[in-house]
């Protein structure tokens, strides 16, 4: 039996094998393919071999192939998933790490503003919690906005303008 042959009679039962044990499309029709490549090789020691002796050889190469392919696949997976779950893993400690200190540099903050006194404490908690401009401000308390200014700025300085 030629090869031509062969590839056209049992391309199909090759495919349903390799897809049996590979379950996927593409792959399976790689694993065909790559057997056919091996059966092309080796055609010389098959070509006198009764057709229930080739049909056995090609199950058995096509499912080496596809049983090959299958653990390349599998090990390519297990590599990518330990990479994702490295990724995650770092990405929760650096957002742990960011939570945290963003917790203790509102607690530090929170005790710096306690010690504030009640009209400063007051100011800061207009302009940064309530969002409220200067101008705002001023007009609240009947103040002048230069000096309403003047005051949160040295507020701002005096507890660390940044952590605001």
């Amino acid at each position: 039996m030629e090869i031509e042959e062969i590839y056209l009679k049992y391309k199909l039962h090759m495919f349903c094998i390799a897809n049996n044990i590979l379950n996927n499309y593409h792959l399976s029709e790689d694993a065909v393919q790559i057997a056919f490549i091996k059966i092309f090789e080796n055609h010389k020691k098959i070509k006198d071999k009764k057709e229930k002796e080739i049909k056995a050889y090609i199950s058995v190469v096509v499912a080496n192939v596809a049983k090959t392919l299958y653990s390349i696949n599998k090990k390519e997976q297990i590599k990518i998933e330990k990479i994702k779950g490295r990724y995650i893993s770092d990405s929760r400690s650096n957002n742990e790490n960011n939570l945290e200190s963003k917790i203790i540099s509102k607690i530090y903050f929170s005790e710096r503003i306690n010690k504030l006194q009640q009209r400063d404490r007051y100011l800061i908690n207009l302009k940064y919690n309530f969002d409220l401009k200067n101008r705002d401000i001023a007009k609240l308390l009947n103040m002048d906005e230069k000096l309403v200014s003047k005051k949160i700025r040295k507020i701002e300085k005096s507890i660390g303008k940044e952590d605001l």
